[in-house]
């Protein structure tokens, strides 16, 4: 099972490792994802989230596993009176390799058997990846990323 420090260090990190990030937050579902967002500034975005996973079990008794179920988000404050349609789809565009960029890294140390989950993206599910985009919550725009890692219990 990731641990909540481990994930906390994860999305601390991944700040660091992008420069186009400015900060991060962990939350635990949609309520307190609306509040953070809400006190999010222009000049902190874009933002990445990641919000607390589900822990499903799956396998046979002989090989049980955690599914790890992690979901994060990369978002962008958005000033709506000074935009108009092409520079809103520009929010899009630059979230957008923003998301490419975390994906990859993710894909690296899946390769590499590397990073903060002390090994544990060896067992990431590529097949699970989904990005989807995110509009308009909460003044709000970019993508988000789903994606399981399984670990051992």
């Amino acid at each position: 099972m990731i641990t909540v420090q481990q994930l906390r260090n994860y999305i601390a990190n991944k700040v660091i490792e992008i420069s186009e990030l400015k900060t991060s937050q962990l939350i635990i579902d949609d309520s307190e994802l609306s509040k953070f967002l809400k006190e999010l500034k222009e000049k902190d975005s874009p933002m990445l989230i990641g919000v607390m996973p589900a822990y499903p079990i799956q396998g046979t008794e002989d090989s049980t596993q955690w599914n790890n179920k992690l979901m994060f988000m990369i978002l962008d404050k958005t000033s709506y009176r000074d935009n108009d349609h092409d520079s809103y789809l520009d929010i899009f565009e630059k979230t957008q390799q923003i998301v490419r960029q975390f994906v990859n890294l993710m894909l690296n140390e899946k390769e590499n058997a590397e990073g903060l989950f002390c090994n544990q993206m060896a067992w990431l599910e590529e097949n699970s990846a989904n990005v989807y985009p995110i509009w308009k919550k909460q003044g709000c725009n970019g993508w988000g990323i789903e994606i399981d890692v399984l670990t051992s219990l």
